[in-house]
């Protein structure tokens, strides 16, 4: 995948990115949930503008529990308010709701300076669906993605 610099773009990102342009078009933001949350743009071209890159909410909750020394580990679900009364409920409102209110900034600030309000947004890795049940800005939940742009590697690059 050509770069718009001359850093390489991680094998797994370049996977993903490869398979969201070949199953649903550019211009896009792959977004991969994993322990690093990164986004990705691909330009209409199919040229990769640059990303971000992010601690995944799981490595933030666990750095907050094993870094203080009373607050427990919390399962990763989103609570049904912001407010809440316990520790547990605080910790996965925090966690879990400004998650996902950052990965919509992010979102946003990608499409503005791609100029590409229309692009779609791909998201992969295990956290994908939950993020993605909670906003609108993530248009398809696809777990299957480096898996398949390894394949379309594979395929285009093998001998005949």
């Amino acid at each position: 995948m050509p770069c718009a610099r001359e850093e390489r773009l991680g094998p797994d990102r370049a996977a993903a990115d490869i398979a969201a342009m070949v199953k649903y078009g550019a211009p896009l933001i792959v977004l991969d949930f994993g322990t690093a949350t990164t986004l990705d743009a691909v330009s209409r071209e199919g040229v990769y503008l640059g990303g971000c890159i992010t601690a995944g909410v799981r490595v933030s909750i666990d750095g907050l529990f094993q870094k203080t020394s009373l607050l427990p580990r919390v399962e990763l679900v989103k609570p049904d308010t912001v407010l809440s009364t316990t520790a547990v409920g605080q910790i996965q409102a925090g966690a879990v709701m400004g998650y996902i209110g950052a990965i919509e900034y992010l979102i946003r600030q990608a499409k503005a300076e791609m100029g590409e309000p229309e692009v779609k947004v791909i998201a992969t890795g295990g956290l994908a669906r939950m993020v993605a049940d909670h906003t609108g800005l993530i248009d398809v939940v696809d777990p299957q993605l480096v898996l398949d742009g390894l394949r379309i590697i594979y395929e285009r690059e093998r001998p005949a």
